[in-house]
């Protein structure tokens, strides 16, 4: 099973209690860091080590 899987799986008690936030806040994070990700790499580069989920 995937990462993104398993989160969205969660409760919303237990992803709080897990990621210390809400989920509407978590993917609005998640928005951001894409976003901006989109925005560093669009001449090229190198991609992240980490996924968006592992980031936020």
């Amino acid at each position: 099973m995937e990462t993104k899987e398993k989160i969205e799986r969660q409760s919303e008690e237990k992803f709080q209690e897990l990621f210390g936030v809400k989920k509407a806040a978590f993917y609005l994070m998640l928005e951001v860091l894409e976003r901006r990700n989109k925005e560093e790499h669009q001449k090229g580069g190198r991609g992240g080590k980490t996924n968006r989920y592992g980031q936020a």
